[in-house]
């Protein structure tokens, strides 16, 4: 008997493995693709032949020819065999809509001074403004760091500017006038100028500063924190200059300026060969390192996630090899249904049998937001906030039901005082579970007339009555009419809240691989969000929300 059942188990591996030889076999060998074509407008030139060369390197059957047109004007993706490089300027005239986009990374350039700079320890803690930064670059004569600092220092500024003609545009948006200073040639030679003159300050390539960090060249100068805000200090927000890898972070999620920084896109045909789409996953894995080898900063591992995925589908080009892939999944399903009840005649349990009671499990609630009951006669801010405006000319502030849903249980709330100004944008009450925080805008500007003193000590008010007692501030708004004109009444709102659902699937699936299992921690069964999804998650998935939904 024993020898029997051997029999079958063998029988039904190999049947198992015929099948699954069958779904995965190619049915086309070698390559019968002409030529890849590669377009890129001039500054992202360098990036493009490093790439071409190094693919062709490691795939010798695959010829690449890299092409720098004048103008990049989408033309070129009616080819299917074409790629095309470049930043958001080069490929403004570039209709996107049935093209595949993918981030493959982002052209930074960061302040530096020298780590022997009498100030960097002042610099670190309170950073620099962007007032400060003009003074420097835009003054007629030479400034002090007395009176960039307010130190009353008499030690002059030494400020450099990069040579590369795309990485001083970026210097001259962000302060809104040109630069006449000295140059530095390449990132190595302003790391060198930079950290052999105390009293020097520039700017330089982010991915080159990481690249010298590894190699142990990095000493010899320190970062600029940037002040965005500029209030005189680094806020929680402000304070991503720990190393090169959190700050590479930040910029990620938004807390960088964005006139220093462009993302680098790679854009390729809906139509593409399969040869474009090989070369395109290739782009967001092993040809990273390639990426960073050009002076860009390599891609966030969300946006590699979420590229592959948006590879995924099949080309409708490809229609002939689509059916007999289907043909072959068919055949594949049918077998496995045939062998099933072998399977299970031979793998079942001694003693089991249908009356054997199945296990039960608790499942968590599940996140409705979009489908709960928004009162009427509020209005909403795509901040996540509502208001109103009562009798006595007060204007009452909440929060939507969407941030509590998914925040789950708070360990506490960070509330203004009553009396303190506050600006449409500006923070309003921050949310904490166990570390993690989240930053909530003020939809209006005025000042704050009161407080809601339940939330204090009760801030699962905001969960279970969002409208009702767990409002949060009555304040006395100083432009209700002008800020309020694009609030969203109830019926738009809830169509607009639908989507923001959608988006925050879309979220959870590109910050978690399904490899490790981590989405079945976000989602039920039927793609359902989990209720407190985002308190499963750690502070770096927090950060990521605050810069794609709390903006």
């Amino acid at each position: 008997m024993k020898n029997r059942n051997t029999k079958f188990k063998m029988a039904f591996l190999l049947s198992m493995v015929t099948c699954f030889s069958l779904l995965a076999g190619n049915p086309e060998n070698g390559n019968k693709e002409g030529a890849l074509q590669l377009y890129c407008s001039e500054p992202q030139t360098e990036l493009a032949e490093i790439l071409a060369g190094q693919y062709m390197k490691v795939n010798p059957d695959v010829l690449i020819q890299v092409r720098t047109p004048g103008t990049i004007t989408g033309e070129e993706l009616a080819e299917a065999s074409a790629i095309v490089l470049g930043n958001k300027a080069c490929l403004a005239n570039v209709d996107r809509n049935e093209d595949v986009a993918l981030v493959v990374g982002r052209d930074v350039i960061v302040p530096i001074i020298s780590a022997k700079n009498p100030y960097v320890d002042l610099i670190r803690q309170q950073g620099m403004n962007l007032d400060q930064f003009t003074m420097i670059y835009a003054a007629g004569s030479p400034l002090s760091w007395g009176e960039v600092l307010g130190t009353g220092s008499a030690a002059g500024v030494k400020a450099m500017v990069p040579a590369n003609a795309c990485e001083r545009a970026y210097i001259e948006a962000y302060l809104g006038t040109e630069t006449e200073v000295e140059t530095a040639t390449n990132p190595d030679e302003m790391v060198k100028k930079v950290g052999a003159n105390p009293l020097s300050i520039g700017f330089c390539n982010l991915a080159c500063l990481t690249k010298l960090e590894r190699e142990g060249g990095s000493e010899s100068i320190a970062l600029v924190p940037i002040d965005v805000n500029g209030n005189g200090e680094l806020s929680h927000i402000e304070d991503i200059y720990g190393n090169f890898q959190e700050l590479g972070h930040g910029i990620y999620v938004g807390k960088y300026p964005s006139e220093l920084y462009t993302r680098i896109y790679a854009l390729a045909s809906a139509g593409r060969t399969p040869q474009g789409t090989a070369f395109m996953e290739w782009l967001l894995s092993d040809g990273q390192e390639q990426v960073a080898l050009a002076g860009i900063l390599p891609a966030e591992y969300s946006e590699k996630t979420a590229g592959l995925r948006a590879l995924t589908p099949v080309p409708e080009e490809l229609g002939v090899e689509k059916e007999n892939r289907a043909t072959l999944i068919l055949l594949v399903v049918l077998a496995m249904a045939l062998l099933a009840p072998v399977a299970w005649l031979i793998i079942k349990p001694a003693g089991s049998g249908l009356s054997e009671k199945k296990k039960t499990t608790v499942a968590a609630e599940a996140f409705k937001a979009d489908e709960s009951a928004h009162p009427a006669g509020l209005l909403y801010d795509q901040s996540h906030t509502w208001a109103i405006m009562e009798q006595d000319g007060l204007a009452r502030i909440g929060l939507d039901a969407f941030v509590p849903g998914i925040t789950g249980k708070l360990t506490r709330m960070e509330m203004k005082n009553a009396g303190e100004q506050v600006q449409k944008g500006e923070v309003l009450l921050t949310l904490v579970q166990d570390g993690k925080r989240l930053e909530i805008k003020s939809p209006v500007s005025g000042e704050i007339s009161s407080c809601n003193e339940e939330m204090s000590g009760n801030p699962s008010l905001l969960y279970t009555a969002p409208y009702e007692e767990g409002w949060l501030y009555r304040m006395k708004p100083s432009v209700w009419k002008a800020e309020t004109n694009n609030f969203l009444m109830v019926d738009d709102y809830s169509i607009w809240l639908k989507g923001e659902v959608s988006r925050l699937k879309d979220f959870f699936a590109s910050e978690f691989s399904a490899a490790d299992g981590s989405e079945k921690v976000i989602l039920q069964d039927g793609g359902m969000l989990m209720e407190g999804a985002l308190g499963e998650c750690d502070p770096r998935t927090w950060e990521n929300f605050q810069a794609k939904f709390l903006k």
